[in-house]
């Protein structure tokens, strides 16, 4: 980062994090946050792996059962993580 006078605190931190990666990284645990907050605990606790990639969060689910219920809610479920996120981070959910 190169020095150019008094800057807000806020922009200084969105620079630093653009030019370091680390805030595509903070985005993904955003994301993952709000999949467990939106789907519940039972869920959440049958989601074994699960990241974020280029719009698109991937859930491995352990239940079929659990599965089949999430994949008919799927369009409210990424309507509700992007507003608890305050913005359309999450274009697709993917459940393996």
């Amino acid at each position: 980062m190169e020095k150019t006078g008094a800057q807000p605190l806020g922009d200084i931190l969105k620079s630093f994090l653009a030019e370091t990666g680390l805030g595509r990284e903070l985005v993904s645990v955003d994301v993952c946050g709000a999949w467990r907050k939106t789907v519940g605990k039972r869920a959440a606790d049958a989601t074994s792996r699960m990241y974020f990639k280029d719009g698109v969060l991937y859930c491995t689910v352990s239940s079929s059962i659990i599965r089949n219920n999430l994949y008919f809610s799927l369009d409210g479920i990424k309507a509700e993580i992007n507003a608890s996120l305050g913005n359309n981070t999450v274009r697709k959910i993917v459940l393996k």
